[in-house]
């Protein structure tokens, strides 16, 4: 049974990266000046606001990491031309579940806020031919098969050097 899982998981994530970039065409001719922005916004979850928690903002111009204060607060400044990415990182310890958002036609400042939930740990360990494990980093995203995200929303499983699995804290998902 974990056998199949780990071959769905890894077939779903190819799948997932395969109709991504499919879906990544510009959306206009029209090429945008960069400009210089502030993004800023609140992460909450299920106790209220959440502190200490990573968030990454990139453009293709940029990238601004960064932590939510004590109110659960960020904010960074960055240049873009239009496209906005972030990638938000609770505490993997809290099983808080990340986010990962994209957003574009964005050319001035912007809030965005997050909600983050309580989630269950995917952690997969690879290996490769003869059983050896791969001790490399596997950028790997994925798409939960029920309660899909909203468009521009993915799952990302981080790479872990300290235990050399990549893992992720993932919305629950329930069968019927």
């Amino acid at each position: 049974m974990r056998k199949i899982t780990s071959v769905l998981v890894t077939l779903l994530a190819m799948i997932s990266f395969v109709l991504l970039a499919l879906a990544a065409r510009p959306l206009s001719s029209e090429a945008h000046p960069a400009v210089v922005i502030t993004v800023s916004g609140t992460i909450t979850g299920p106790g209220g606001a959440v502190p200490n928690v990573s968030i990454g903002v990139g453009s293709p111009e940029d990238w601004k990491p960064t932590t939510t204060n004590a109110g659960g607060f960020y904010s960074v400044s960055l240049q873009t031309s239009g496209q906005v990415w972030f990638n938000v990182r609770p505490d993997i310890a809290t099983r808080l579940t990340q986010v990962n958002h994209s957003r574009s036609g964005v050319t001035t400042n912007i809030t965005q806020n997050f909600t983050v939930a309580n989630g269950r740990l995917l952690s997969l360990r690879f290996t490769g031919s003869g059983g050896t494990p791969v001790t490399g980093n596997i950028w790997i995203e994925t798409q939960p098969l029920q309660n899909a995200l909203a468009d521009n929303y993915w799952y990302d499983l981080d790479w872990d050097n300290n235990c050399r699995q990549a893992r992720s804290a993932m919305a629950e998902f329930r069968s019927r």
